[in-house]
């Protein structure tokens, strides 16, 4: 397995078709701990048909069926050399959505990734991978961009740039806008 820079950046997947429904966005919803009081109609909205909202970080989850799918693979320009990281050694970064409308209930969507950045730490050190992925609905309209950093402890060494990475968020200096906790469930993971 190996990292060929400046490769990698042309590197995408093949456009996924998936679908949703309302079972899954509640699902997600009482995963993350939303409806432990079924008389809170505030998250009640979440759990329930009736006037059913979508948690808008479901959209980390609600195309999962598509990690590994295999298909087709895009056609790559004349002497392309594929990358390949050991997935063994990696640990998720950063994630970012980017919704560009809300989430609906239910649906068929398309996603499309590509590689969007690629960061040698050094032989020995790994690497930072960024990748896009980017959801439409059936008219083509986008839905949701997700962006995300995966730390390649394995693939370090292959000779990409070591700096211009995306800065870190930083964090606020002032208090919080709003605290919110929740209990988590002793069967909250079987969800």
């Amino acid at each position: 397995m190996a990292i060929f820079y400046p490769d990698i950046l042309q590197q995408r997947t093949a456009p996924r078709t998936f679908s949703y429904g309302d079972k899954d966005v509640m699902l997600y919803a009482l995963g993350i701990g939303l409806g432990q009081d079924p008389m809170n109609e505030t998250e009640l909205a979440f759990v329930y048909e009736k006037g059913l909202k979508v948690v808008p970080t479901a959209a980390t989850v609600l195309a999962a069926a598509l990690r590994g799918a295999s298909g087709p693979a895009p056609e790559m320009p004349p002497g392309h050399r594929p990358s390949q990281i050991n997935f063994l050694m990696v640990v998720h970064g950063e994630q970012k959505v980017e919704l560009h409308k809300p989430l609906p209930t239910s649906g068929t969507f398309t996603a499309e990734g590509r590689t969007i950045g690629a960061y040698d730490k050094g032989e020995g050190k790994g690497a930072v991978i960024i990748n896009e992925t980017v959801w439409t609905d059936e008219r083509g309209e986008k839905v949701a961009t997700l962006t995300g950093s995966t730390f390649a402890r394995g693939d370090g060494g292959f000779g990409g740039p070591s700096e211009g990475a995306p800065e870190p968020h930083l964090v606020p200096s002032r208090a919080p806008d709003i605290s919110v906790d929740f209990a988590t469930r002793e069967d909250q993971a079987l969800l």
